[in-house]
């Protein structure tokens, strides 16, 4: 399900882990690192076949094909334009409730962009980080996690 398809009603607190866009790499390959729960939510709203076709199986490590329904969901998040007004979109969303915003300082928009669109919304902007190394990554990183109230 789409962030943008949950029912409008209020929740006590809402975490949101966006897809990372990289200053310096641009996207993360959504399909290639989110596959496996993509993958299961389909799984279980539309069964195994639904969630066969979605799969390239031409690449490892089968990640989820481009060109589907899927896509259009996720294109908001995959250009610097877009995920401005994606992140704007989901706070505004979600406006009434406690939110906690998972990122790293890497990404676009910066931290301190990302706060001040908090602060738009809400009162009481805090900001934890830890330098943490993903798997497979050589080099650490501040992921920065957002609380909004």
């Amino acid at each position: 399900m789409d962030v943008f398809e949950i029912p409008e009603k209020h929740y006590d607190l809402v975490y949101i882990d966006p897809p990372y866009f990289s200053v310096k790499r641009g996207p993360t390959d959504y399909y290639l690192y989110y596959h496996f729960l993509e993958g299961l939510c389909i799984y279980l709203e539309k069964g195994a076949d639904a969630w066969h076709k979605l799969i390239d199986y031409r690449r490892k490590p089968k990640p989820l094909r481009h060109g589907t329904e899927l896509e259009k969901k996720i294109l908001p998040w995959m250009s610097r334009e877009g995920i401005y007004q994606a992140f704007q979109k989901v706070f505004e969303k979600f406006q009434d409730s406690i939110l906690v915003v998972s990122y790293n300082d890497e990404g676009i928009p910066s931290e301190k962009e990302i706060r001040k669109m908090l602060e738009k919304i809400k009162p009481h902007v805090k900001v934890r980080r830890l330098r943490y190394q993903y798997a497979l990554s050589p080099s650490k990183v501040n992921e920065l996690l957002f609380i909004a109230y």
